[in-house]
Parts: C-alpha cells; structure tokens; sequence
C-alpha cells in the first residue's frame, strides 16, 4: 500500500483544507465551552480535540510545504507522510465524528441552561404583570402583561417607573379606569371588569437596589368581598328585625303578665266581696269572721304587692311577634295548649324556627306538624327558606332547646338536607 507522501500534492491539499476545517471547528468548540461556563469535562474536551486536530494539520500543512519548498521535512512531516495514505482521510473522519459528538453535546447542555431569552420567555408566560427597574425608574426587565396595563392605564409604552408610580398615586390615567383604593397598593377596576392590585417594593442588591413593581389579578377576591358585604348588610338588617322581634316579644308578654294579674286580681276582689254578701246575708250567730280575715288580708298584700299571674299561654305573643318578622306560622292549631312542660318545650322549638327562618333561610312560611301516640307527642318543623348550605352546627337556642328537651327524656333530631327540618318527640305526662 502506497505511503501518503506518495500521493499527489492535489489530494495532499483537499487533505489540508480538511484538517483546517476541523481545526477551526475545535477552536470554536472549544472558546464556546471557555466562554459560557460549561463543565470542566467539556473544557478538557474541547482542549484535547482542538490540539489533535492543530498538530494534524501542521503535519500536513509541514508535508506539504516541505515537499514544494525541497526542505528537510520536520517529525510531524516525516510522521504524516510514513502513515498509509488510508490512515489520513480515516483519521480525520474520527476527528470529525467526535466534533460532532461534541458539539451536539455542548448543544444539549446550552438548552439545559437558563439564558436571558429563557428568563424573559418564562417572564412573559406569567399572568400577572411584574417589572424591575434602577432607582432613576428605568426598566431593567418588564413581562409583556405589564406592559399592557402600562398601555390601558397610560396609552404609552412604560418608559420610566417612577413617572408610572406617582401616575397611580395622583390618579392620572384613563378616566374609564375605576380607581377603588389608593396606598401602598392601588386597587384599579379596568373596563373588562377585571380588578388588579400595583405594588411596588425596593430589592437590596450587594452594591445598589432595585424597584420591584407588581400587577396582581384580584378580580375573584374583590368579587367575593363585594359579596360578603352584601351578606354583611342583609344580616345587619336581619339583626335588627330580630331586636325588634324580641322587644316585641317582652312588650306583649310584660303587657299580657299585667292583664292576666289584673284579671286575677278583680276575681279574687270579686270572691272576697260575694264572700262577704253570704257573710252579711248569714244570721249573727252563725257568721264566722276566722273565714274572711285571710281573704282580705290576701287581697290588701296583693292590692300594696301586686299579684303575680299563673302561668299563661304564650302561643299568642309569639305568634304576633313572627308576624313583625313577616312570617306566617301555619300548622299550630293541633299544639298543645295545657301548661305542661311538653307544650313548653313545643312553643320554644316553635320560637326558635322562626328565630332561624328569619335570620338564616330568609322565609316567609314555618310549617307545624303535629301528631300523637298514646305516650309521647311528636312535632316537625319546617320552613319554605334557603336551605343550609352544610351541616347544622347547634349553637345559642338549638343548642339550649336539646339540653331541655333531654331534660324531659325526649329526643331531638335535626336535618339540613334538602331542606331543615326539626324533629322533636316529648313524653306524655312530663311536668
């Protein structure tokens, strides 16, 4: 086989501009690795790549030189020429394919690495709108979110951030733009209904600061404020109808307490006078004054005392206090009128649906059903209200109303879903 310094000086030239090729690719290769902090690895690499393919070439470019100019050939001539005329073209074909490798592995690692297109591209990826900028207010980076409100707010692009900070403070911006709070943050309502909250706040750095300014979409908490304080409002309202219900409540029951005693007190005046027509009408002999002196002396202490009525129904009072509340109780001709605790127990459960139907369910209608074993009475209560939205925490009169009616061995069960409903069941005979 024919030594490659046998070859024509044609083929020794393609040879060398090969080599110089590959030779100025290494270079490259290998300043890229230098430049942008790749691994150590890739430095060596680049390094070993780019002096093999610098001494190949000076062989060929020394045989070739050499040969034209009949000088002594160097060792790198001597050792290129003496290789097989195969062996030059196969090692730079090697030379070539691990270039290759290696500048598809320094390409693989520059996607891995974050760059400033990177950073800016997952800057103007966010929703909310954020910008950094020098203390003289000129911006360093904006994401393109920011810039867009810059643009509704201001019609220009944000060319200096301090200017775009005192803007919002004095309110000078689109006149269609509704300002709701102005501080530390600007509350804004565009036109699209949307609701954004600017902040600003200064970065320390190692040797200066930045401004931070923010864009924050606060349109889903701004609407349920708004919501909540509608609900506010309409409870306010509820509270006060429920101060009205229950000094109604205290006016009929003070003004039934004094009628029940003032009837009370004309009946036993009355007895003591018809006591004292019998006494008058008996015969001298047969009149005994021992039977009339504890009625007087009971009717003169209730006339300086007063006298205290017995217990009255209420079912009255509180029917004409739900109806200041506008609520119309139906069902409560089958309840129990005697003053036994069960029906005691039956007009608190009563009073504190209607309590309930107003404050929380917004009804108009509390529905009574009643029925009867031999043994317990059993009543439901029930309401044409919004029904709850969870489960039912007993607090404040539920809660009193089943400790009463354990109390009285009965039983109390409530349900929220699909709509309230109060069960109670009371022993017969319970006093």
């Amino acid at each position: 086989m024919s030594h490659y310094a046998q070859l024509s000086s044609s083929f020794h030239a393609f040879m060398g501009l090969c080599s110089i090729l590959l030779m100025t690719l290494a270079v490259c290769f290998m300043i890229t690795s230098l430049l942008h902090g790749f691994s150590r690895k890739s430095q060596w690499i680049g390094g070993v790549l780019c002096c093999l393919c610098i001494l190949f070439m000076q062989g060929l470019c020394d045989l070739g030189r050499d040969g034209s100019q009949k000088l002594s050939p160097t060792f790198l001539a001597q050792l290129t020429g003496s290789l097989p005329w195969i062996a030059v073209p196969g090692l730079l074909s090697i030379l070539a394919l691990f270039e290759g490798l290696f500048g598809f592995s320094l390409y693989k690692q520059q996607k891995k690495r974050l760059n400033p297109g990177a950073i800016k591209e997952s800057f103007d990826a966010l929703p909310d709108g954020i910008c950094f900028a020098r203390q003289s207010g000129v911006p360093l980076l904006i994401n393109t979110r920011m810039e867009q409100l810059c643009s509704q707010l201001l019609g220009t692009r944000l060319q200096n951030t301090n200017f775009f900070w005192h803007s919002l403070q004095v309110q000078e911006y689109n006149k269609k733009i509704h300002n709701i709070s102005t501080g530390t943050t600007v509350t804004l309502q565009f036109p699209d209904g949307t609701v954004w909250d600017f902040r600003r706040r200064e970065l320390s750095l190692k040797k200066d600061s930045i401004w931070q300014f923010s864009a924050c979409n606060v349109t889903q908490q701004y609407l349920l404020n708004q919501k909540l304080k509608q609900q506010n409002d309409q409870l306010n309202q509820v509270n006060e109808h429920l101060r009205l219900f229950s000094y109604e409540v205290e006016k009929v029951t003070r003004e039934k307490e004094n009628l029940a005693a003032r009837v009370k007190l004309h009946d036993e005046i009355g007895r003591a006078l018809l006591s004292f027509r019998i006494y008058l009408e008996q015969p001298g002999d047969k009149r005994s004054r021992q039977q009339l002196v504890p009625l007087w002396e009971y009717i003169v202490s209730a006339m300086e005392q007063g006298i205290s009525p017995e217990s009255t129904d209420s079912l009255d009072k509180v029917l004409t206090a739900a109806q200041t509340l506008g609520i119309h109780v139906e069902g409560c001709s089958k309840l129990p009128l005697s003053h036994s605790k069960g029906s005691e127990l039956l007009l608190a459960a009563l009073k504190e649906c209607i309590n309930n139907t107003a404050r929380h369910a917004h009804g108009t209608h509390v529905y009574l059903q009643i029925s009867e074993t031999p043994d317990r009475i059993c009543a439901s209560f029930t309401n044409d209200g919004t029904p709850p939205s969870g489960k039912i925490v007993e607090k404040g009169g539920l809660k009193n109303l089943r400790a009463a009616i354990a109390k009285a061995h009965g039983s109390m069960e409530i349900s929220s879903a699909p709509a309230f409903v109060l069960y109670i069941e009371i022993p017969k005979g319970e006093s």
